[in-house]
């Protein structure tokens, strides 16, 4: 976040340095950024632990300095786009209050967040039928005026309750149907090859059925020892008993 934060300083031409702060007589601190035309102290942070708290905590009970803070994504895009100044951020005196209000304001826009989304939820199990398991274009269509969110957030709130286009799952019972169909099929055909080999003039006693079986199922002869044992088992045991006694 601060190589970012520095590279839009250069380009608004903002001279900058780090400078370290001595505190508790051997500890060091170095805010992220100091502007010595304007003594003012800029750090940046993503996350607040206990150690930052009490180090800043020290810092300013010794130094009267002027910091100010940016510590979310959110506030670094504002300040990317020009939307803030990094001049306008309010000056911190006591930073353990200023966490305080940090995880109160975060606290409150999760449970913003948490009800706003139990409100989609609810909105879309009204407006479709969870056990189809699938949507239409309509109600997909009346959810996004509803909701007023994007089509990716809704889809992906759709994809959280297991629900897909009406579509989607119309192809996919053709195709289940398609392959159990194809399935039943080889397997009728498979049964009726079994029953022309059986009543074949085939030995398979003796040596070279293979060939011969190969050449009637027109199969590779390589792939008529496995056909063989998975479909017609009772052949299988007549040709392994040969092999076996010979």
């Amino acid at each position: 976040m601060g190589k970012r934060i520095a590279e839009k300083l250069t380009l608004l031409n903002i001279f900058w340095v780090r400078k370290t702060l001595i505190f508790l007589n051997v500890r060091r601190y170095t805010p992220d950024f100091y502007f010595p035309e304007y003594d003012i102290y800029l750090e940046i942070k993503g996350w607040w632990k206990d150690n930052d708290i009490l180090k800043m905590k020290h810092v300013l009970n010794e130094h009267n300095i002027d910091l100010r803070v940016i510590d979310s994504l959110k506030d670094i895009k504002k300040f990317e786009n020009d939307l803030i100044d990094i001049f306008s951020l309010k000056k911190i005196k006591d930073i353990e209050n200023y966490h305080k209000e940090i995880l109160n304001l975060k606290i409150n826009n999760y449970n913003i967040y948490t009800k706003r989304k139990e409100m989609i939820i609810t909105k879309i199990k009204e407006n479709i039928n969870i056990s189809e398991g699938f949507y239409n274009k309509e109600q997909f269509n009346f959810l996004l005026k509803e909701l007023k969110i994007g089509k990716k957030t809704l889809k992906k709130y759709l994809k959280k309750l297991n629900l897909i286009r009406k579509k989607e799952k119309q192809l996919m019972c053709n195709f289940k149907k398609a392959i159990e169909k194809n399935i039943n099929n080889a397997k009728i055909k498979n049964l009726l090859l079994v029953e022309k080999l059986k009543t074949s003039n085939i030995d398979f006693t003796k040596f070279g059925w293979v060939k011969e079986a190969a050449k009637f199922l027109n199969k590779h002869p390589q792939k008529i020892n496995q056909w063989i044992k998975k479909y017609a088992p009772e052949i299988y045991d007549i040709a392994f008993k040969r092999k076996m006694a010979s």
